[in-house]
């Protein structure tokens, strides 16, 4: 009772975050204007976090160029991308389906399918993905059982992503230094290619959209240090004694020298303009920012690493994610829905998603003569089998964001005012798992 009851608050909250943005543009019905008649296209709205009308985006232009591509050679069919902010899409979605609307086509994040799943935003894709998946053989990096939640398929991840190291790799040459082999050395690393006005590492510890930038450093460092986030039940697990050996690599990182308390206030978005403007030396972030990151004249200069682990000889600790597509769950023409899903995931719309610096799902691309081609080919070639290594991918529970909230707060304590690690981390802890009961 407990359980259900949180699942209905965390959504009740996220709608909130967007009440005030409930006359936005964006279309709030599923399309129902055409397919009845031959003569008319049947027209689908999809809605994703990226800007189809951003340019200077990688991965926007992107998006832009498979949508468009797509509607140029399907008579039948017109699909409208929209742009919704990262941190507000997916309250927008549950607030939309909730008055019977919502799009036809859902960009999800894996950690947050099972909140959509709960909310019942979605439906499951079985029957046209299990076809999809044996037709194209081991090309799709991902298999059947690696896709599935409560035995049912409900998105299909259109890339890859690893949480990666992105360092300065002139300020580290300068300084005579190899790129860091673990945490600790990293640590020491960091003071030395920082200064007055160059943090040399930085980690966001804001709350503010969801703690991504806290979530991309914390979990690496946390699975380093031999913890984990959640046990298969969906229980949280961070307060060990791992937990606390995680803080504890920040305060250090601090208290050496190699970052400063400004982070405190820093988001995703914050850490990767600062490091593209020159101002950080090293930082932990998904592969997926890499475009964003290299985005200036610095950016020839910001190299890619798998994270350190704690102690030379340990693996690097490997957290695998991505975005996907997903079918609305009011929409009325799952079958056009399919055909579009199914673009966005062919080799011609993978090889866009190559050139812009996102890792493909398709083995068959890194094959591609263009593909090799490209300056960060190697990078691509790394975080693909980084996560083909890792063998999962991140299915946390539905009322994570929620918790990834709670414990940045919680950390923020530790870190900048010195509150007891274990007690906190017990508190933030304790208070999830009662929740769920």
């Amino acid at each position: 009772m407990k359980k259900t009851l949180f699942i209905v608050i965390t959504v009740f909250m996220l709608v909130a975050l967007v009440g005030c943005n409930s006359g936005s543009s964006s279309s709030n019905s599923p399309s129902s204007s055409a397919g009845t008649d031959s003569k008319d296209p049947v027209q689908l709205t999809f809605w994703s976090f990226l800007n189809p009308d951003q340019t200077g985006d990688p991965r926007s232009e992107a998006l832009k160029s498979i949508v468009e591509s797509f509607n140029a050679s399907h008579d039948k069919i017109k699909v409208k991308a929209e742009g919704i902010n990262f941190a507000k899409i997916d309250s927008q979605v549950i607030q939309a389906v909730a008055s019977g609307g919502g799009p036809d086509i859902l960009n999800v994040y894996t950690e947050l399918l099972q909140m959509h799943i709960g909310a019942k935003t979605i439906q499951p894709i079985t029957k046209y993905a299990k076809d999809w998946l044996a037709k194209g053989g081991k090309d799709y990096i991902y298999s059947e059982d690696q896709l599935k939640i409560n035995n049912e398929i409900y998105a299909i991840p259109w890339e890859a992503r690893v949480m990666t190291m992105y360092y300065r790799k002139d300020l580290y040459e300068k300084a005579g230094l190899s790129v860091p082999a673990t945490l600790p050395e990293l640590i020491e690393s960091s003071k030395k290619v920082g200064d007055n006005n160059r943090l040399g590492y930085a980690v966001g510890f804001s709350e503010g959209a969801y703690a991504a930038s806290f979530m991309e450093s914390f979990v690496p460092v946390l699975i380093a240090a031999g913890g984990e986030l959640f046990d298969k039940n969906g229980k949280a697990t961070f307060n060990s004694d791992a937990g606390v050996k995680a803080t504890q690599f920040y305060k250090d990182m601090i208290a050496k020298g190699g970052m400063t308390n400004q982070t405190i206030s820093m988001t995703a978005d914050d850490i990767a303009n600062a490091q593209k403007a020159g101002n950080i030396a090293t930082a932990f972030a998904g592969s997926h920012r890499a475009s964003a990151i290299r985005g200036s004249d610095v950016g020839k200069n910001i190299a890619s690493a798998p994270i350190p682990p704690f102690e030379k000889g340990q693996p690097s600790p490997v957290v695998a994610a991505g975005q996907t597509l997903t079918m609305g769950v009011n929409t009325k023409y799952p079958d056009q829905v399919w055909e579009f899903i199914q673009y966005f995931l062919s080799k011609e719309s993978e090889i866009k998603w190559a050139k812009a610096s996102v890792v493909p799902v398709l083995s068959s691309v890194f094959d591609e003569p263009s593909v090799k081609k490209l300056a960060n080919y190697a990078d691509l070639v790394q975080w693909k089998d980084s996560a083909s290594k890792f063998g999962k991918i991140q299915y946390y529970p539905a009322d994570y964001t929620k918790l990834s909230v709670e414990l940045a707060k919680g950390v923020q304590k530790i870190v900048f005012q010195n509150a007891s690690a274990k007690e906190t981390l017990d508190s933030v802890a304790n208070t999830y798992n009662s929740n769920k009961k």
